[in-house]
């Protein structure tokens, strides 16, 4: 039995819904799920607000982080007891237990994990990450998986070389950074996917954001 659990995402759906169906607004996850509900024998999500949950779960929207406050702008920070609950889960599990999720939220587990699981370490660009799940997917034959995993961990630059810019909204006035910076400022207001797209010159705009000339 291989399991792997995903971390959750900003970018979620404004109403009741499936967990899975919830995160399927982010595009990373929609990668990272197509690979691993076909290679994995099961899968779960560490989520902020609700601790490990079946991707069936209906489950409300919710602006929890484990982020920091400096990281995340806006986001409150999630209850230390869904990370002692989520770590309790984890360890009762059966099988060999894959984390694929960022460096702060594994290393908030890490602390209370008794029991060895694996990493999957995640891309720092947001393109680099979806396109290292949908390769894998393609590349992946039975009994490969190890070889999917070494693929998806690779580093490697994003094939769009993205700059701190100016962006302008008219409510929200100027802001200098990058798409990620731009997401941590206006949770509420923007999708760092479609963000990073305008940032990188392959969208026009994105809810009211547009690039300052």
């Amino acid at each position: 039995m291989r399991i792997a659990i995903l971390g959750c995402k900003a970018s979620k759906q404004d109403y009741e819904c499936p967990a899975d169906e919830m995160y399927s607004k982010s595009w990373i996850y929609r990668a990272q799920r197509d690979f691993i509900s076909r290679v994995y024998n099961a899968y779960f999500i560490f989520s902020s607000e609700y601790g490990i949950i079946e991707p069936t779960r209906v489950i409300k929207p919710y602006n929890t982080t484990l982020y920091g406050k400096m990281t995340i702008k806006q986001a409150p920070q999630a209850d230390d007891s869904i990370i002692l609950q989520a770590a309790k889960t984890i360890n009762e599990m059966k099988g060999e237990i894959d984390l694929h999720m960022s460096n702060p939220y594994y290393q908030k587990l890490k602390p209370h994990l008794t029991r060895e699981v694996n990493h999957i370490k995640q891309q720092k660009a947001f393109g680099a990450n979806k396109d290292a799940y949908n390769e894998a997917l393609q590349m992946y034959n039975s009994g490969n998986l190890d070889q999917c995993l070494v693929h998806i961990q690779t580093p490697r630059l994003s094939k769009y070389n993205e700059q701190s810019k100016w962006f302008t909204h008219p409510t929200f006035g100027d802001f200098y950074g990058k798409a990620s910076q731009l997401k941590r400022a206006y949770p509420d207001y923007v999708d760092e996917g479609t963000a990073y797209q305008m940032s990188t010159g392959r969208v026009p705009q994105h809810k009211g954001w547009i690039i300052k000339t």
